[in-house]
């Protein structure tokens, strides 16, 4: 049974709207233009983004911390033959308090756990990475 169920609905690609069932609207804009939107790489690194933190933080939760934990997804599009474009994620995250190898166990702890990761994980080349909480923004 489903916990939630999102629906969206797009008509002309990445040159219009998309919108949600639940009344999000969100402008897409061809990489090619000048308008002002979004893209599916965009979306696809705030959702896998989005994932990450919050399956880490249920996991730090679990053991009864808090530590601020920050995400950065990285998507890139890239022309494979002969597959044709192909997205190219990765990730990197940071968490306060803990070592690069501390951070690296719960990257790859949540990173195994994430939904959006496991979407993604007949996807080569998808990495998770931990890094220092002071340079997750550089």
């Amino acid at each position: 049974m489903s916990m939630y169920k999102a629906i969206a609905y797009n008509k002309y690609g990445t040159n219009g709207e998309s919108y949600t069932k639940d009344g999000l609207e969100v402008t897409l804009a061809p990489l090619t233009s000048e308008k002002k939107g979004t893209n599916p790489e965009e979306l696809l690194a705030l959702s896998w983004a989005a994932c990450l933190n919050a399956t880490a933080r249920s996991i730090l939760n679990l053991s009864g911390k808090t530590n601020k934990i920050h995400v950065r997804v990285e998507v890139d599009l890239e022309k494979d033959v002969p597959k044709g474009l192909i997205f190219k994620p990765v990730a990197y995250m940071a968490v306060e308090g803990f070592t690069l190898e501390e951070a690296k166990f719960l990257a790859e702890k949540a990173h195994k756990h994430c939904p959006v990761s496991k979407l993604l994980s007949l996807t080569p080349g998808v990495t998770v990475n931990a890094v220092s909480f002071d340079e997750i923004f550089e």
